[in-house]
């Protein structure tokens, strides 16, 4: 943001973008743009906001205004993976590893992956990417099939094979959303909103976690084979630490009932 408040502020909220933030056209609605804008605006006086998201720098410059990106006071990219202040990308993970993801990436790039429509720019991950914005398959499709490739070329244990609802995701092993969070804030609690299965460490290691109505199954079941419980989101308080509330409303909805749950419960 162009004026920062005191960084001392006790919350931080990792807000996912694909899924999350986003509708399935890969935007925020225009009818929701200033109730949106309006939600970040009431909770930055005592909570930090932070986008945490697979993808990277351009893509936020592409798909979301400079108005809404100056509410933010940093993001967390390709799944933690990257930092960035709007203007710049700091790399978190080390050279070596760097180097053996693009020969990761090269190896998969030699084989005929059905459903693949391309490999995202990125600096530290890998993003097969099923869908674009016209549309295209579900990444749970193509998932177990990378994540054979992956163990045939032997990194099987180097990497995390994830997806979120437009592309699978291939992470170093040991960095995650949560991870990068907790590196670009400070603050003595964390929030994680988010609706994947790339989102499950952001989701079960934040303080509190919400989801909006559209979270994958694939996150569903998960948090429910970890033991965490999904309750509605409603006027009781805040979730407790292994509680996880989700929302009535899908994407951009959510986010902004959730930030004004955050207003009238958390300052």
């Amino acid at each position: 943001a162009e004026e920062r408040e005191d960084m001392s502020r006790p919350l931080a909220a990792g807000i996912d973008l694909h899924g999350t933030l986003l509708d399935e056209s890969w935007e925020v609605p225009a009818r929701l743009k200033g109730a949106l804008e309006g939600a970040l605006g009431s909770v930055r006086p005592f909570c930090e906001l932070f986008l945490c998201t697979g993808n990277d720098l351009t893509f936020l410059h592409e798909h979301l205004d400079p108005d809404l990106l100056k509410l933010f006071d940093g993001f967390v990219l390709e799944t933690g993976c990257v930092v960035s202040d709007g203007a710049s990308e700091e790399v978190l993970v080390p050279p070596e590893t760097l180097s053996s993801m693009k020969r990761l990436e090269k190896g998969l790039r030699g084989r005929a992956l059905s459903g693949v429509r391309y490999f995202a720019r990125r600096l530290a991950t890998i993003s097969l990417f099923t869908k674009t914005e016209e549309g295209g398959a579900d990444p749970t499709g193509l998932f177990p099939d990378v994540r054979n490739v992956v163990k045939e070329l032997g990194y099987e244990e180097d990497v995390l094979v994830t997806h979120s609802d437009v592309a699978v995701d291939i992470i170093p092993a040991g960095f995650n959303k949560f991870k990068g969070l907790r590196l670009a804030s400070e603050a003595p609690a964390l929030i994680g909103i988010a609706d994947s299965l790339n989102d499950i460490h952001l989701i079960e290691e934040a303080d509190s976690a919400f989801l909006p109505a559209n979270a994958s199954p694939a996150l569903l079941e998960t948090l429910g084979a970890n033991g965490r419980k999904v309750m509605s989101l409603g006027a009781s308080g805040p979730a407790g630490k292994r509680t996880i509330a989700i929302s009535k409303f899908a994407h951009t909805e959510a986010v902004i009932q959730i930030l004004r749950f955050l207003g009238q419960h958390f300052q």
